[in-house]
């Protein structure tokens, strides 16, 4: 994506400078409170729910919730490339691997915590980070560094060995958190959202 420092402002056509507003726009807005106010139900208690594990994780909520702001602007950003039909046919075939891995990851959610001492760790991080994978290969032409970045921050928490570990603890302290992550997925899987 071209920027207006790279054309010259003059150079730059309506409809990257609308995404450009856009992306901006989407940064101003990503704080948790917004966020609740832009998705539904199901996504909203996830986002709830995952910010509760990584304040309880980190320990600080000033971390944590730096952490949903870089999720939440990322979704915002990625939601944006997507209205505007800016991915390549290549990259197209990175969001549907995408879509299909994140429904994998639904799934696996579900049955470690409703099967209790079925956890796989390694199955888990395998796939959390293969969706990063298939995630920067459609993004990478369109983002910038700093994105970039945010996507390896949400990423490096939610793939986190130890933290995956302790969620899936039978009785731990994140149980309630992930009771609720699984009912808003059953929901969205229900209703074909995932």
């Amino acid at each position: 994506m071209m920027y207006a420092e790279e054309m010259g402002e003059e150079d730059v056509p309506s409809k990257t400078l609308g995404m450009r507003i856009q992306g901006k726009i989407a940064s101003k807005m990503s704080s948790k409170v917004v966020a609740k106010q832009i998705v539904d139900g199901p996504t909203s208690e996830i986002i709830d729910n995952c910010y509760k594990i990584a304040k309880t994780y980190l320990q600080s909520k000033k971390d944590a919730e730096k952490v949903m702001k870089n999720l939440i602007k990322i979704v915002v950003k990625v939601a944006i490339l997507s209205r505007n039909n800016l991915f390549t046919k290549e990259e197209l075939v990175y969001v549907d691997q995408f879509q299909q891995k994140f429904k994998t990851i639904s799934k696996s959610i579900i049955s470690f915590y409703e099967v209790e001492f079925t956890y796989d760790g390694e199955y888990m991080e395998k796939v959390i980070k293969d969706s990063q994978e298939l995630l920067l290969n459609f993004v990478k032409n369109h983002l910038t560094e700093k994105s970039l970045k945010r996507i390896e921050h949400v990423y490096s928490l939610y793939s986190n060995p130890e933290l995956l570990g302790a969620v899936f603890e039978p009785g731990s302290k994140y149980r309630p958190y992930l009771g609720g992550i699984t009912n808003s997925l059953n929901t969205l899987i229900e209703n074909k959202e995932i």
